[in-house]
């Protein structure tokens, strides 16, 4: 109010560039008339293209006449009538060397006048107060921003923790068994080397996402894919993979397990079908298949398994001593999973996922 007394004017507004660079809306406009303020109005570069090339161009935009200046004839049919503005006096606002908006002083009525130099002075120092003001505005943001950040990896990198220190556990688990049944230590150690490699791509895509709670199932299964034939270059022509492109959604300890049923079967029919077949007739006629689509119902369906269709899991756990079946068993039911395991003539897993 002060400002306006001073100045001998009516109006003083603030505008700010829009990200598109393409408007400016106000943040603030006073008019000592009604002693009121406002905001959120909008003004468009195409319905006043030459007003916003003088914005770019000048320092300041002296206008003892709306109507007939070259940088605001174009407002003489709307904004002059519509707030009975006839003189004004804008500064275009810079940050860093780059205009983020303007700060107008308005004179109403029917007599155009003119801005002396003292007023000039103090209409840009006004601006450059405006200009300090909005950018430490924007500074206390970014740093709330970059505080929020900072927790939020903060919180992720102890939920990673947490869960490689879960993953140990497992890995030590499943080592202790595997020592119990007395385990080749090739086979061992082969076993493990898979395991591990499913965890640390659950951990990749965490990091990748920036999540630490769920987990892309579809993309989780297309590295274990491509693990798989990289591993065994030989057999990857008798690999059959088809994954989904749809994102689904589980949880990172339900993916944890899922990668270790899906490589303990994997390397079950290495073990019983696919080298056993190639060890007996010198050739291999069945394949290994892993798919993943997602159902109608919103569930994830996986098939895993071999083609050899000789194996009846319930008969096989029931009557020998299966370290690898026991983990399958264990995690699928620990997890909830919904599976439909192998008998004699489909040695395949289905395996039913429900979203988060």
């Amino acid at each position: 109010e002060r400002s306006v007394d001073f100045l001998q004017i009516e109006r003083i507004n603030i505008w700010l560039l829009n990200k598109e660079k393409d408007a400016i809306y106000s943040i603030a406009e006073y008019d000592k008339r009604y002693h009121s303020f406002r905001h959120h109005s909008w003004i468009y570069e195409k319905d006043v293209p030459h007003y916003f090339q003088h914005l770019k161009e000048n320092k300041i935009i002296l206008v003892p006449n709306i109507h007939t200046h070259p940088a605001t004839y174009e407002f003489s049919g709307n904004y002059a009538k519509e707030y009975d503005v006839i003189s004004l006096m804008d500064i275009p606002m810079r940050l860093n060397g780059k205009l983020i908006g303007v700060m107008c002083f308005e004179k109403t009525g029917n007599v155009p006048r003119e801005f002396n130099e003292q007023e000039q002075v103090f209409a840009l120092a006004l601006s450059q107060l405006a200009i300090a003001h909005i950018e430490n505005i924007k500074r206390k943001n970014l740093q709330m921003k970059l505080e929020q950040s900072l927790k939020e990896k903060e919180l992720m990198i102890k939920e990673l923790n947490h869960r490689v220190k879960n993953n140990f556990s497992v890995l030590v688990s499943l080592l202790r068994l595997s020592k119990q049944h007395k385990k080749d230590t090739d086979e061992l150690f082969e076993n493990i080397e898979h395991q591990i490699f499913s965890m640390i791509k659950v951990h990749e895509l965490l990091l990748e996402s920036g999540q630490y709670d769920n987990v892309c199932l579809n993309e989780y299964l297309k590295k274990l894919c491509d693990e798989f034939a990289v591993s065994y270059p030989n057999l990857k022509d008798y690999f059959w993979f088809k994954i989904t492109n749809e994102k689904f959604d589980i949880s990172a300890k339900h993916s944890i397990h899922l990668g270790i049923i899906i490589t303990e079967i994997f390397l079950n029919s290495l073990k019983y079908c696919l080298l056993r077949e190639y060890s007996c007739h010198n050739t291999i006629t069945s394949h290994f298949e892993l798919s993943m689509e997602v159902t109608p119902q919103g569930k994830a369906k996986i098939i895993v398994g071999d083609g050899c269709n000789q194996f009846d899991f319930d008969y096989t756990f029931n009557t020998h001593s299966s370290l690898g079946l026991s983990i399958i068993k264990d995690l699928a039911e620990t997890s909830g999973f919904e599976i439909q395991y192998p008998q004699k003539g489909n040695s395949k897993y289905c395996i039913m996922i429900s979203s988060l």
